[in-house]
């Protein structure tokens, strides 16, 4: 006989709810089979219909009562009266510095049963009922000494004692990522030269797909180490590969629309942090349309959703070329060297798309699949890893971080394919600007340090927004981001992080564009680029109308402020409209 699963607890209860509405959205059958399949808890198609039908009571139980998040069942004691002045004796007794112990706890219940009129002999001093007790007030776990209530307090801050292994420090061939953001341009064959001399523009074949017997085997990445930075082999230690720095040569910069010094320093260093070969463009939208001019395929399938430029270089492709836009959900009618784009996250909610399960149904039709990883960039998000055969940047995101230039990414696989892309780009005149090649190649050395403290950021807000949820209950009807996706390849595709940009909706479009003019520090920009945070009406922004856009929705990108600051500032402008009762007029 099958050992019996236990009962499910408040806490898993909810994450079956979130999974239930995703996104996406799913229905009750799958949630039965996801969860099943996992035997963590006892689920059945009755038990879920009852959690459904009391999700708020459940949402409200969790919030109100924290502690209690990972009970079957709250606690319910035989004399709620006297329990109540026992707990309150006990709370002034923990915050004196009194141990509790058992015999205290027993000899408070018999004192307060003769004080409110019971009989003593109704009370029975049981390990059970003493478990319950203890459940029920946290002192489960806990010595005699432990304390009920008060927070304790906090020691002096002191510096922890530096706990380096300096020999692992010196036998570590492997260079940092912060490192290679530094010094990956210090010394290497600019790209032209490392090239045979071919004239500029060359006819260019894109690659096919059909003469390859099986898929290219994706590059070995190694595993993360416990602070989170990773590491690859081959870029090699100047320490101990040294050689004599090489004269830069200028002979073939002759025109500043093919290539210039500063965009192949800022192509050198993303190469180090991607494992791919980059080519940079003006911007975004151009790698777009350099990507796809290149492979020149029939047919593309693509969301309709996400960042609607992408959709028009699609759709001018449409009328040059006769290309056929399909949806995710048309894969099987892809032909061979056609192209899956690939979105993820997606913009503007930020939920994540399984690159690895489209790079299975791509490579199996012999086709190419894209993937425009703009929100979430290395170290967050390696498309290689998991089956990408293109990815597309924008770099003017998170990678330059103060708003002030434009710039774009095609990484591949294979260096024939830049050496192409290149030729393609001078043609097209996409080319970055030297002076934004030289902004960027400034705003790389700090990318790290900013993108994990936005990432860091994003994930205080989201919880506090979850925990809070009944507070703004009359204004946000649904918080989207990808740290609330039950699927279980997000953790692992982002690297153990989650993407800074998140969504929230609204009871309707007036109320959110009321939000937006209660803000004190919170900029109302149409941009994610810069390292403050900006939030977004999006059914105001040509870049993301279409038929699925949601009106009521607001795109917080979180900077890098502080982030009780940015948290101060969201419940402010919330409370605004609460308490003023706009969103009674405005629903």
């Amino acid at each position: 006989m099958a050992e019996r699963l236990p009962r499910a607890t408040l806490k898993q209860k909810i994450q079956v709810l979130d999974y239930l509405h995703g996104p996406p959205a799913r229905s009750q059958k799958e949630v039965l089979d996801h969860f099943r399949q996992l035997a963590q808890f006892g689920i059945s198609q009755a038990t879920l219909s009852t959690w459904s039908v009391k999700e708020n009571e459940l949402r409200a139980e969790l919030n109100n009562n924290p502690n209690y998040e990972q009970y079957r069942r709250k606690p319910q004691m035989k004399f709620p009266d006297v329990t109540k002045a026992v707990e309150k004796e006990l709370e002034h007794l923990a915050a004196a510095g009194e141990p509790i112990t058992d015999r205290l706890i027993s000899g408070l219940f018999i004192k307060y049963m003769v004080e409110f009129g019971y009989p003593t002999e109704d009370f029975r001093f049981s390990k059970g009922w003493l478990y319950a007790f203890k459940k029920r007030n946290l002192l489960l776990n806990s010595s005699k000494q432990k304390t009920l209530s008060p927070d304790p307090v906090p020691e002096p801050a002191q510096d922890p004692p530096l706990a380096i292994n300096y020999d692992e420090i010196f036998n570590n061939q492997l260079v940092g990522f912060n490192t290679r953001l530094i010094h990956s341009d210090d010394n290497f064959d600019n790209f032209l030269n490392s090239m045979t001399p071919t004239p500029l523009p060359q006819p260019v074949n894109p690659p096919e797909r059909l003469d390859e017997v099986s898929v290219q085997p994706v590059p070995q990445i190694l595993p993360r180490p416990a602070d989170n930075l990773p590491y690859y082999p081959t870029f090699q230690n100047p320490l101990v590969n040294h050689q004599p720095r090489k004269t830069y040569v200028l002979e073939n910069f002759t025109h500043s629309k093919g290539s210039h010094p500063n965009s192949e320093k800022v192509e050198k260093i993303f190469e180090n942090i991607t494992e791919g070969y980059a080519t940079i463009y003006n911007s975004g939208t151009s790698a777009i349309m350099g990507i796809l001019s290149y492979l020149n395929p029939s047919r593309i399938c693509i969301n309709n959703s996400g960042y609607q430029g992408t959709h028009r270089v699609i759709k001018l492709l449409s009328k040059l070329t006769g290309l056929q836009k399909l949806t995710l959900e048309e894969t099987d009618q892809l032909t061979p060297n056609s192209v899956i784009l690939l979105e993820t996250p997606m913009n503007p909610e930020g939920y994540l798309l399984d690159i690895a399960k489209f790079a299975r149904i791509a490579h199996e039709k012999h086709c190419f699949l894209i993937v425009d990883s703009t929100l979430a960039p290395p170290p967050l998000q390696f498309p290689f890893k998991h089956g990408a055969d293109y990815v597309v940047y924008s770099a003017v995101k998170y990678l330059a971080g103060v708003s002030d230039l434009g710039a774009g990414f095609v990484v591949s696989r294979k260096k024939s394919d830049k050496a192409n892309l290149h030729n393609e780009r001078h043609s097209l005149g996409t080319t970055i600007a030297n002076f934004d090649s030289f902004l960027l190649l400034r705003s790389l050395r700090t990318y790290k340090m900013r993108i994990l403290t936005q990432c860091q950021n994003t994930e205080k807000i989201v919880g506090f927004l979850r925990a809070n949820l009944d507070k703004y209950s009359s204004v946000i009807t649904k918080i989207h981001h990808s740290s609330l996706q039950m699927d279980e390849f997000v953790k692992e595709q982002l690297n153990g992080y989650f993407n800074p940009v998140l969504a929230i909706e609204l009871a309707s479009q007036e109320l959110a564009q009321t939000i937006l003019t209660k803000f004190n520090f919170l900029s109302n920009n149409p941009n994610i680029e810069g390292g403050e945070t900006v939030v977004e009406l999006t059914a105001v922004n040509a870049n993301f109308i279409n038929p699925s856009t949601n009106s009521n929705l607001l795109r917080f990108s979180i900077g890098c402020e502080d982030y009780e600051d940015i948290i101060k500032d969201i419940d402010h402008a919330l409370m605004n409209v609460i308490e003023s009762g706009q969103q009674t007029h405005a629903v």
